[in-house]
């Protein structure tokens, strides 16, 4: 691994250590509501994934639910993107699928307005917050996955753009 992303990588860790799931959608939930499931089995597919911390998911978990990533919830995309992030990193010379990109399309879908979870359904959840130092992480991730290997084949030009809009506002 060079010299950057090992860097990217560490600053993503550090960035998003403290991160957790706090309620948000897990990626068994997401499915389940690609899978247009009933509240109840929603709530029962949480049971799938019983991670507390984004760092101890299994990275052939991470792969198989790629495509769920675009049913989370703002929580549960704040929860897992560390983990595609670094999984893009660790993998970007091998492969070339949605576990790379998921997280730079995520971040064109999170909530403009983050005073509450619009995505929830819940609206006296706390604040979403996205600090400086996670969006310059996420920033730095997606300018070198573009730069390493061009732009992303499941991410529309404007998906990047507005990932890149929100990352560096």
């Amino acid at each position: 691994m060079d010299d950057i992303r090992q860097h990217i990588l560490d600053q993503v860790k550090t960035a998003f250590w403290k991160v957790r799931l706090n309620g948000g959608l897990t990626l068994h939930q997401a499915r389940a509501c690609d899978d247009y499931k009933s509240d109840h089995e929603i709530e029962q597919a949480g049971r799938h994934d019983p991670e507390k911390h984004w760092i101890s998911i299994d990275s052939e978990k991470l792969s198989r639910l790629a495509d769920a990533v675009f049913f989370l919830d703002a929580r549960g995309f704040l929860f897992y993107a560390p983990a595609y992030m670094i999984l893009g990193l660790k993998q970007i010379d091998t492969n070339e699928g949605l576990e790379t990109e998921a997280a730079i399309v995520g971040w064109s879908k999170f909530p403009d307005n983050l005073g509450y979870d619009a995505s929830s359904k819940d609206k006296d959840m706390p604040a979403i917050r996205v600090t400086a130092q996670q969006k310059q992480a996420a920033l730095a991730y997606i300018n070198y996955i573009v730069e390493y290997r061009g732009a992303p084949g499941y991410c529309s030009e404007e998906d990047l753009k507005k990932a890149r809009s929100f990352l560096q506002a």
